[in-house]
């Protein structure tokens, strides 16, 4: 079929106007393309994404019930520590209230003219002051606490000479 172009050749389109009618079509042609790809790649991103954290709330929600199941575990073991602590000070009692009934064989050591005060009892620890008339009566009882072998150790922590009462002595034992 022939083509019939009923309109005068003054408004007929030139050369120049199909060239960049064509160059637009092939223009926005491309340009459909590449949004095409574009939003395609969009999509296929906001997918790959949005399944990535789907995957990490899983895991979140996984790591939290661990840490607080770790946290219990963790009370627990204060709590066990802090009890195996407290029967060990309970046995060292033990040892102190025994250590303790020996004390009282102690004042049979101490001699007449000797008196004791200021005695303080911590964990295994004891002590006291000995108020004696002279140098002698401490050499006397340092030389029974040695050899009664009540304690580990004797320490002298201090001398002071008053005129009433004579020289009181300062002393820490341990059992």
């Amino acid at each position: 079929m022939r083509q019939i172009n009923l309109l005068p050749s003054e408004l007929k389109p030139s050369k120049q106007f199909g060239i960049a009618l064509r160059k637009a079509i092939k223009y926005i042609v491309v340009f459909i393309i590449f949004y095409s790809v574009l939003v395609s790649a969009g999509m296929g991103t906001v997918y790959y994404f949005s399944g990535r954290l789907k995957d990490l709330t899983e895991n979140k929600a996984t790591l939290s019930s661990q840490i607080k199941s770790l946290s219990n575990v963790q009370t627990s073991v204060i709590n066990i520590r802090d009890r195996v602590s407290k029967l060990e000070k309970i046995d060292n009692r033990d040892i102190e209230i025994a250590g303790l009934s020996d004390v009282g064989e102690l004042y049979n050591i101490f001699p007449v003219t000797s008196k004791i005060t200021n005695v303080t009892v911590s964990d295994n620890v004891v002590s006291f002051s000995i108020s004696a008339p002279d140098t002698a009566v401490l050499m006397y009882v340092m030389d029974k606490l040695t050899t009664a072998g009540f304690f580990k150790k004797i320490t002298l922590s201090d001398i002071i000479y008053k005129k009433e009462t004579g020289y009181v002595f300062f002393l820490t034992a341990v059992f």
